[in-house]
């Protein structure tokens, strides 16, 4: 099996949201207002990493876990859901344009070693028993 690259693995890690039907929509949405402002303080930051995965997070609740939930077929959610649908377009493009600088920086600890061979520990004799 070929090894992941860096950016497959922060994806992987942080899965699909379980939706929490008593929670509103517009809850939801607030905070994906909130992950986006979090995408431009860690772009304006220099941190790449962090802001692919605030953009992932984003991509994330807007396309997989927001269509779960039992409010969002009616018709103003649905408005509201296109508009952040186009702010999606923008994200993948610019989580693109990250996704060879994520995977240049992935962290050594990462990348694991061969263990070092330990040669056995020494033997001591059995003391001489006395008559």
């Amino acid at each position: 099996m070929p090894a992941q690259s860096y950016s497959s693995r922060l994806t992987a890690r942080e899965g699909i949201r379980p939706i929490n039907n008593l929670i509103s929509l517009d809850k939801y949405y607030k905070t994906c207002d909130s992950l986006l402002n979090q995408a431009v303080l860690y772009e304006f930051g220099g941190d790449v990493v962090n802001h692919y995965v605030a953009l992932y997070r984003f991509t994330s609740v807007i396309l997989e876990t927001l269509p779960k939930h039992k409010s969002f077929k009616e018709e103003q959610w649905q408005k509201i859901h296109n508009k952040y649908k186009k702010k999606c377009l923008s994200c993948f493009d610019k989580m693109e344009a990250l996704k060879a600088e994520v995977n240049a920086l992935e962290p050594a600890a990462s990348v694991q070693p061969a263990a070092p061979v330990r040669p056995a520990a020494p033997v001591r004799p059995a003391a001489p028993v006395r008559p």
